[in-house]
């Protein structure tokens, strides 16, 4: 299964997933029942089930409240599944700060990511993690799936940071207008793990680029595949990145 959408519509899909993060951060705060120093309540923890595994995840870990499946959830097409009660999670998601790779602890960071959160390019100090059952299993080691009318593609033998590359020969300007820009995908031969990031020019002044990375891997506890997003000044720390991120997830773990 491959997926097309374009960076429009993924830059769309963080900007709705940014605003409701704050909303649910600005609430929070508004109502008190956050209190990241004191997690001893029931309240203070979200439980649930994922593919069979028992969850309790921090409540003050999620940058948007967890989605139980047949849970009311509107994406960017605005349509909404039909609610009823149900522990199994089908998405939920985390925000660390990228500099050090920690979640929201203090309010300090809440607010820093409330400020943040105002900003286009937010991802450059802040890994946006989304866990979905909806995402493909990418178990095919041999090369990602490659959109061909974003390519054609080389293969760089130079292997940046231990990845396999295939970059595009379409340059950032090339293409059509506002849609995809320069493609590269990295993957790791050894595992799941595949990275696709992509490469704009603004149409204003000062008409500069700007990236986004989205990598791909598998949660082996959860057998679910998680989507990070970052981007490409920090791509070099894809394997801690994975590796923080999957240790935090089994920490959730009851079972």
């Amino acid at each position: 299964m491959v997926i097309r959408n374009s960076m429009t519509q993924r830059l769309k899909s963080l900007i709705l997933i940014s605003i409701a993060a704050a909303s649910f951060w600005q609430f929070d705060a508004c109502s008190g029942t956050e209190n990241p120093a004191n997690t001893s309540d029931a309240g203070d923890f979200v439980f649930g089930v994922m593919n069979g595994v028992n969850l309790k995840i921090p409540r003050y870990y999620l940058f948007a409240p967890v989605i139980h499946e047949g849970e009311p959830r509107i994406d960017i097409s605005g349509i909404a599944q039909t609610a009823h009660k149900d522990p199994e999670i089908d998405t939920f998601g985390m925000l660390l700060r990228m500099s050090n790779l920690q979640p929201i602890r203090t309010e300090q960071d809440k607010q820093d990511w409330l400020v943040a959160s105002r900003q286009t390019m937010f991802m450059r100090s802040w890994l946006m993690v989304s866990l979905d059952k909806r995402y493909h299993l990418n178990l095919d080691k041999d090369r990602p799936d490659m959109i061909p009318e974003w390519g054609p593609y080389i293969l760089d033998k130079n292997h940046p940071f231990n990845l396999m590359h295939f970059e595009s020969v379409q340059s950032v300007d090339d293409g059509m207008e506002q849609m995809y820009g320069h493609v590269e995908y990295f993957y790791d031969k050894t595992t799941d793990t595949t990275i696709f990031c992509q490469t704009f020019r603004m149409r204003v002044t000062p008409f500069s680029t700007f990236d986004i990375c989205q990598q791909r891997f598998l949660v082996p506890k959860l057998h679910v595949m998680a989507s990070a997003t970052y981007t490409k000044k920090d791509l070099y720390k894809w394997p801690e990145i994975e590796g923080r991120i999957v240790a935090l997830i089994d920490s959730f773990a009851r079972n």
